[in-house]
C-alpha cells in the first residue's frame, strides 16, 4: 500500500514537473511571438517617420 502511495506521489510530482516545463515552453513562445510583433511595429514607425521628412 505505501508502495503504490508513493509511486502515485511520484506519478503526480513527473506530471507537475512536465506541465511547468510545458508552461515555461509556451512563455518562452509567446515571448518570441511579442518581440517579434514590437520589432515589426518599430519597423512601421520607422518606415512613417521616413516618408513623412521625404514628404516634407
Amino acid at each position: 500500500m505505501a508502495a503504490s502511495l508513493e509511486r502515485m506521489a511520484l506519478m503526480k510530482k513527473k506530471t507537475f514537473h512536465k506541465l511547468v516545463e510545458e508552461n515555461m515552453k509556451n512563455i518562452l513562445k509567446d515571448k518570441d511571438q511579442l518581440e517579434e510583433i514590437y520589432r515589426r511595429i518599430d519597423e512601421n514607425i520607422l518606415m512613417e517617420t521616413e516618408k513623412t521628412r521625404e514628404n516634407q
